[in-house]
């Protein structure tokens, strides 16, 4: 009976050490990554074939969602935030996000918020990628 109990508990502790931890980051951001669904400022996207955000290694994120075609400036520190900007105009303010999921296959970006008079809006917005 011993036997048993201890060989029970051993697999538990082999089925715990197996466990997948839901942000297990891989490393970098970089790279290309297909568009699940993007909620912005109220207005809902789900990513269609050949859709996707690309970030690249030198802080450059181009995006195709449909027909359109956007490039901003990025800053990925390391710390699960994230800041977008657009680059050649020095007015525009940054937009601010959280990485709240990313594994090898997913990320998931809280945002991104922009600065408003009112301060930071923080309403529901996200960013679905996969790859």
């Amino acid at each position: 009976m011993k036997a048993v109990y201890l060989l029970i508990t051993g697999l538990l502790f082999c089925l715990y050490a197996c466990k997948k931890d839901n942000n297990t980051n891989p490393g970098s951001i970089v790279g290309k990554w297909n568009i699940v669904n993007v909620a912005t400022r109220g207005v809902n996207y789900t990513g269609q074939p050949g859709d996707f955000y690309s970030f690249t290694a030198d802080g450059i994120l181009h995006i195709k969602e449909g027909t359109g075609l956007s490039t901003y400036n990025y800053t990925a520190p390391g710390d699960s935030s994230i800041t977008l900007t657009i680059p050649g105009n020095a007015d525009a303010l940054p937009e601010f996000g959280r990485i709240i999921t990313f594994t090898a296959h997913s990320l998931i970006i809280s945002g991104p918020y922009p600065i408003t008079p009112g301060g930071l809006n923080t309403a529901g917005s996200s960013i679905s990628l996969s790859r």
